[in-house]
């Protein structure tokens, strides 16, 4: 059975939900567009505000999907077994077969996991997000201080340290996943919403 949910996960993770909804609506390759992301965020920019955020919307639920599935299948007396899930997800989106192992930043779909997991503290996350973006109007900036918040909240609530280190890991991640969009942002090329 978890090895059946763990592959589940993974390959929940690894829809490619920009580049479907993209090729198969509007006949573009997002790859070829913006930043070449298979995101959210690249989407909305390039294709449209409404098929941005249904495409931001679909990722969490790819990482939201798989921690509830977890969560009920699973005794409480496992409870590292729904965010395990939840990182699979997590890296399907980031790493996707079905897009030659090169997917997304894996922003919406982390969202959609500790929303299922710790909704108080993704709210919370969520608000850091918007707190970040309109001082500073980059979209990447925002993400990556709401990823590193996670953790923060998380500890503040008195969550287990093995959950705190997973969501640091995971942000460190996403943190890297942006080297790109933040050398941009250096170089003054990146531009703000």
């Amino acid at each position: 059975m978890l090895i059946a949910v763990i592959l589940f996960s993974f390959l929940i993770g690894s829809f490619p939900t920009a580049y479907l909804i993209t090729k198969i609506f509007y006949g573009k390759d997002i790859r070829k567009l913006g930043s070449g992301n298979p995101g959210a965020t690249n989407v909305f920019r390039c294709v449209s505000k409404i098929v941005g955020i249904i495409t931001f919307v679909i990722d969490a639920g790819k990482g939201f999907i798989p921690v509830f599935v977890a969560s009920r299948l699973f005794p409480a007396e496992y409870p590292y077994i729904p965010i395990l899930c939840g990182s699979l997800s997590v890296a399907g989106h980031m790493w996707t077969p079905f897009l030659g192992f090169k997917g997304g930043k894996g922003v919406a779909t982390g969202a959609g996991v500790f929303l299922g997991l710790y909704p108080v503290a993704t709210v919370l996350s969520m608000a850091v997000f918007m707190t970040v973006l309109f001082i500073f109007k980059y979209v990447s900036i925002g993400s990556i201080v709401a990823s590193f918040s996670m953790p923060i909240f998380l500890a503040i609530f008195g969550e287990s340290l093995p959950i705190i280190v997973i969501s640091f890991c995971l942000a460190m991640v996403i943190l890297w996943k942006h080297k790109s969009n933040i050398e941009k942002i250096i170089e003054k090329k990146r531009k703000k919403i």
